[in-house]
């Protein structure tokens, strides 16, 4: 049976350098690269009063199928340059819940991801989907920093 290491991607810099280090990290131990991203629709805030004017809900369900469908684009082109035995994973839901999910639906070895989000480093040393696949993973997880310019 062939190790298995899943690739969290949320298309940042920062997981961009992940990605590159889950790759690198895959093929030094002979494993099955997985990557997985998460659509998270309730990303898209509008504030409420406006949320049930027709024209809004609209403009939301527009946006979010662009969103949606730009999403898939960038994690077929990110499968294919991780290799053609790349497997990807298109979720929908709360990223943090959604990675641990795929992790133990494919039996994960290990999550490789960014050390923060595309939400940036509003927290001092996690990123808080980070933090939660740490604590909630049964499989080891490798945070990966964003590389510093040399």
């Amino acid at each position: 049976m062939s190790k298995q290491v899943l690739i969290a991607t949320d298309f940042s810099d920062i997981s961009a350098n992940a990605q590159l280090y889950g790759a690198w990290l895959s093929e030094s131990i002979g494993a099955q690269i997985h990557v997985v991203h998460v659509f998270d629709p309730d990303a898209l805030q509008v504030p409420a009063p406006y949320y049930f004017m027709p024209a809004v809900d609209d403009w939301i369900k527009e946006h979010t199928d662009k969103a949606r469908g730009r999403a898939h684009e960038l994690l077929s082109e990110i499968a294919g340059t991780l290799g053609p035995d790349c497997v990807s994973h298109f979720r929908e839901g709360k990223p943090q819940e959604e990675i641990v999910a795929c992790a133990e639906e494919i039996k994960a070895d290990m999550i490789v991801m960014g050390s923060h989000g595309y939400r940036g480093l509003s927290r001092m040393v996690l990123g808080s989907v980070t933090e939660y696949v740490l604590r909630h993973s049964e499989c080891p997880v490798v945070a990966v920093k964003h590389k510093k310019a040399e």
